[in-house]
């Protein structure tokens, strides 16, 4: 059984988000996977232009996150070898990530539920080892948006269609056949990463919502249970 390399972005803020997220991978996945954290909290991650000043994620301009573009990084990270998953930060997984992995690719550089839903991705890194890919180097200090990086794709590769029960977004059209659930609406996300910039209301859907506190809450018992053995 090969390894599945999943990658998350992330930023400051979504500490407890990420914690979630790590378990609920780690409590649904079969066979062997690795995780790489691309946050920059990480000295690898600091050195990029994201078109705007740093953590000014309400200008209007630039990287809508600190981490919007980390994910065109992956394809030279594994060397344009073989498939990666990227996830971002803010989400759960609720079924075997192992099924998205197996996914056919048929002949595209990435599934995605629609093209510029980039949150989501089974990406074949094979297909980016071309002269109209930029290298991670020209990348950092370009400073160019998400935008540039998908049209660069769509123009020189197919993408392919990623069935919603990957990406289900804020719990639209979850039933039993969804695998992951995004909580993509900032001012409801159940962790409140950001009290000091954003007012936070109940999420539309209780049950999702719900989901995710239950994980929340099983992860807290199990790091008191493996430190205090109660």
């Amino acid at each position: 059984m090969d390894v599945i390399k999943i990658f998350i972005g992330s930023e400051v803020g979504n500490e407890r988000a990420e914690q979630t997220l790590d378990w609920s991978i780690r409590n649904t996945t079969s066979g062997p996977f690795e995780i790489v954290w691309m946050t920059d909290i990480l000295p690898e991650w600091q050195d990029w232009n994201k078109g705007r000043n740093h953590r000014d994620q309400n200008s209007g301009i630039g990287w809508k996150t600190n981490f919007s573009c980390f994910r065109w990084a992956i394809p030279e990270l594994c060397r344009f070898n073989g498939k990666a998953i990227y996830l971002d930060v803010d989400q759960l997984l609720i079924k075997d990530i192992r099924q998205m992995w197996e996914l056919p690719m048929n002949d595209a550089a990435y599934l995605a539920i629609r093209p510029e839903r980039t949150d989501v991705m089974l990406i074949d890194c094979s297909k980016f080892k071309n002269s109209w890919w930029p290298s991670i180097s020209k990348m950092k200090p370009s400073g160019k948006s998400q935008k540039y990086y998908r049209t660069l794709v769509e123009q020189n590769c197919i993408v392919r269609k990623l069935d919603g029960i990957y990406n289900c977004l804020d719990g639209n059209g979850y039933n039993e056949k969804t695998r992951l659930i995004h909580y993509t609406k900032m001012d409801s996300q159940p962790w409140h990463p950001f009290p000091n910039n954003l007012i936070y209301k109940e999420h539309k859907n209780k049950q999702v919502s719900d989901l995710w506190h239950h994980c929340h809450d099983l992860m807290e018992n199990c790091k008191l249970i493996a430190t205090y053995g109660i």
